[in-house]
């Protein structure tokens, strides 16, 4: 970049790196002033929040945006593209994806759960199941471990030997399984989804 504003590359430099110090012995290159951030956020098609580090989305509405629902700024860039599509395309398809998109977000509950689901599947970190002891009031490691080193879940009825004893039968799974189940219960939700958009429609 050449000069904007009496702005050399070498100040950009200094304030990109953070080199501005007050008190510093030699040459230092002064913050830019309201005008400089102005002109800057112009050519580079940014907020000036964005230029002074207070907000990691580079647009202003964008910025806005993520502060009302949380958002990155590529996930909301995301959703202006389906919406531009939605608009611009010809066919109704990019409509009928927008318009599924509304659907399935009008139900906080049900797209909460759909995420929390999908969170499962994608990052299981599950890699230690415990559970209750009612003895001694606190979660503990699971016994169960697979072929594969990990360890498992395991699951159990109880039942009678052949003397009539009490005994207990049990299934150790690997921790993977929840991702299935996760799996499993987005079709679940998807289903619901469905079926109440044909009662609906």
């Amino acid at each position: 970049m050449s000069v904007l504003l009496d702005v050399t590359e070498k100040t950009y430099r200094s304030w990109e790196n953070g080199e501005y110090r007050k008190g510093h012995t030699e040459k230092v290159y002064p913050y830019p002033d309201s005008e400089r951030l102005i002109k800057m956020s112009e050519i580079f098609h940014c907020s000036i929040d964005y230029l002074l580090c207070r907000s990691d989305c580079t647009s202003v509405d964008n910025h806005y945006i993520s502060l009302k629902i949380g958002l990155s700024d590529d996930a909301i860039n995301t959703l202006k593209v389906i919406n531009l599509r939605a608009n611009t395309q010809l066919g109704d398809s990019a409509l009928k994806r927008l318009s599924t998109l509304n659907y399935i977000l009008k139900d906080d509950e049900a797209f909460e759960n759909f995420l929390g689901n999908l969170a499962i599947y994608i990052d299981n970190n599950y890699k230690t199941p415990l559970y209750l002891d009612p003895d001694r009031h606190c979660y503990i490691d699971v016994s169960y471990t697979c072929a594969n080193g990990e360890k498992g879940m395991t699951f159990g009825y109880l039942t009678k030997d052949n003397k009539g004893n009490d005994g207990y039968e049990a299934l150790g799974i690997d921790v993977n399984i929840l991702e299935s189940h996760a799996m499993l219960k987005m079709q679940e939700i998807m289903k619901n989804w469905k079926d109440s958009h044909k009662k609906e429609s």
